[in-house]
């Protein structure tokens, strides 16, 4: 009859780097077979993990049955589903331990500091061909704040509301220079 091994996934430390998330799983080593006698030959590990539990994609071997930590580096933004398995040399495996998840949150970088219009011109962009351009419509007045999330080739989106248009011309998007 064929031993199972006895394996529980003890704790799931987590983590977030700047720029990527990750997740670091920590177990205690099996050292008993499910029937109760002793685990001698334990080969290492199985990691599975996914954004679902009906779909663990992605599977690690860890074959050195001393290590007790792992990092799962580069996670992208989503909710992430681990268990493991613990294996012998003859490759029979444990049961799956129970499900642990790491949520991962989207990096936000740091705000730019508050700009705002220099000079009083307004423009919006024109395409001729291959090449952008700005075509001046209107003004604004100075300390007009910038909207510092939005901008293209240097000049950065004011508020519509702000700006005094000069012709026909009247964009929904609207640029100046700002510093």
């Amino acid at each position: 009859m064929l031993q199972r091994i006895k394996f529980v996934l003890l704790s799931m430390i987590v983590a977030c780097s700047a720029f990527a998330g990750e997740a670091t799983l920590s177990w205690t080593a099996p050292t008993q077979n499910e029937d109760g006698s002793t685990l001698t030959d334990l080969a290492g590990y199985r990691i599975y993990y996914g954004t679902s539990q009906a779909t663990m994609t992605t599977q690690i071997q860890i074959a050195n049955p001393g290590l007790l930590t792992y990092v799962i580096p580069n996670l992208a933004p989503a909710t992430w589903y681990f268990n493991m398995t613990a294996y012998t040399t003859s490759n029979l495996e444990s049961a799956h331990t129970n499900f642990v998840t790491k949520i991962i949150e989207p990096t936000i970088p740091n705000p730019p500091p508050d700009l705002y219009i220099l000079g009083t011109d307004v423009y919006t962009l024109t395409k001729q061909r291959d090449s952008i351009s700005f075509l001046k419509v209107g003004t604004a007045p100075a300390g007009t704040k910038c909207i510092t999330s939005q901008y293209a080739n240097g000049y950065y989106v004011i508020p519509r509301a702000s700006v005094a248009f000069t012709g026909t011309v009247r964009p929904e998007v609207v640029f100046a220079q700002c510093q």
